[in-house]
């Protein structure tokens, strides 16, 4: 027996007849519950088609080559002599890129073929990555972050919809999160190397700014191997009969809905720019830990990253979507108060891994989520506005997160704030959508 997902009814604020998303169906799997969860996950993933799969190794490169940005970017700075306040600064032009293309990226994605956009993302960040790292002139340095934040915002734009038009409803879950895990898993082995291959090139060149930036320089000649999977996409996904507008979508009777998918992720940027960026500085500034350890606790990170993601669809499936967000959001809160107040390196390690995991579990579900309750014609443009609510919070809470650690000369009052955050939009996204209709996305029904 399958479910019916309906037309989203403003008026009694549920979801009714009128749409045919079906919800997405597992198939049944004798064994406990891990075990039919992880059978059931590697099913799919073995029944993924070739757009997918090159999306897979793309996105996997890519991040693989950012890593090292992730990792290093901050103690290049401050090798360079510059404080958080700086950086910060860096991160919140970055971003600006990202919320200003947000909207015209949707656009693009109506009109140019995904495989063409993919393609010219991947030489537009590459060659702005190597100006980035050319000099410390901030005429070189902003215009260059603010190019990476644009073209980022156009991949954020393009994943979404380019899974939903490349997979079945029974398998989308199950891609959303194994993109997102490669993703994950680019990143545990970049941080890894990042971390080593900037100490290697300190040590060899003793110069720790020179040595960072040569570990960036060798991530981004890594990001160009990209091309290869990006090259052999097929050019087959189906798209809305006629792309619609940004005008269209103002005008549409489902926009009190994306407000409320807009509200909680702005949320979560709001809280994640306080603190996140700066976490590699906290383990060097709090603890002083050198880069090599830094780069482990990253990759340790993103390996509970991974395993979060990984378990998300199998919960998701028995719990659905939204009950597995919510929980999984306010779960992670008692760890990150544990890394605001502990002055243990153990304990901050542990915790900064279970946050991590715990956290990032609900992040493709919620792109997932996202695209089901919106109609095909308007996923484009729903994705690039939740985007853009993101970005935007995370812009401006960089740039007063780097100042509050600064002024606080610690990271307490950043992180508790953060945690506060992370409550509300836990709460809004409980209230706005644990109600009939939306609460079982993503349960596997009986058949």
């Amino acid at each position: 027996m399958t479910a019916q997902f309906k037309r989203y009814d403003m008026s009694r604020n549920i979801l009714t007849e009128g749409s045919s998303v079906e919800q997405a169906l597992v198939a049944p799997v004798k064994g406990n519950p891990f075990s039919r969860g992880l059978l059931n996950y590697f099913s799919h993933l073995r029944g993924f088609n070739h757009n997918i799969r090159c999306v897979m190794a793309g996105s996997f490169l890519m991040t693989l080559a950012f890593s090292f940005f992730n990792v290093l970017q901050n103690l290049y700075f401050q090798a360079e002599g510059y404080g958080e306040a700086f950086m910060g600064g860096i991160l919140s032009t970055m971003s600006l890129g990202t919320v200003l293309f947000a909207l015209p990226s949707s656009q693009l994605v109506d009109r140019v073929s995904f495989k063409k956009l993919l393609i010219g993302a991947t030489l537009t960040l590459s060659t702005a990555g190597l100006f980035f790292l050319s000099s410390f002139n901030v005429y070189i340095i902003y215009p260059s972050i603010f190019i990476i934040g644009a073209v980022l915002s156009l991949q954020s734009v393009i994943n979404a919809p380019f899974l939903m038009r490349n997979t079945s409803e029974k398998e989308r879950m199950y891609a959303f999160s194994a993109v997102a895990a490669a993703q994950m898993l680019a990143n545990l082995i970049g941080s890894f190397l990042a971390g080593n291959l900037g100490e290697y090139f300190t040590a060899m060149m003793k110069n720790s700014v020179n040595g960072y930036r040569s570990a960036m320089v060798a991530g981004l000649a890594i990001s160009l191997a990209a091309l290869i999977p990006y090259g052999l996409i097929r050019e087959n996904m189906i798209r809305p009969e006629k792309p619609r507008g940004f005008n269209a979508t103002l005008r549409s009777d489902n926009w009190p809905l994306i407000l409320k998918l807009m509200l909680p992720m702005m949320l979560v940027g709001l809280g994640a720019g306080l603190v996140i960026p700066f976490l590699n500085v906290y383990f060097k500034s709090t603890f002083h830990v050198g880069a090599d350890k830094v780069g482990i606790y990253m990759s340790l990170n993103f390996a509970l990253m991974f395993i979060g993601i990984a378990a998300g669809p199998a919960l998701a499936s028995r719990f659905g979507i939204v009950k597995v967000m919510v929980a999984s959001q306010l779960l992670s809160i008692p760890f990150f108060l544990t890394l605001a107040f502990t002055t243990n390196l153990t304990l901050a390690v542990i915790a900064f891994l279970m946050r991590a995991g715990l956290m990032n579990m609900s992040w493709p579900l919620g792109q997932n989520f996202n695209m089901e309750v919106v109609g095909q014609n308007e996923q484009a443009t729903a994705n690039s506005l939740i985007m853009f609510s993101w970005n935007i919070a995370w812009m401006l809470s960089v740039k007063f997160g780097g100042k509050l650690i600064e002024w606080a000369g610690g990271y307490t009052e950043s992180m508790c704030l953060a945690a506060f955050i992370y409550i509300v939009s836990a709460s809004f996204y409980y209230f706005f959508f644990h109600r009939a209709g939306f609460k079982e996305i993503g349960i596997r029904q009986k058949q």
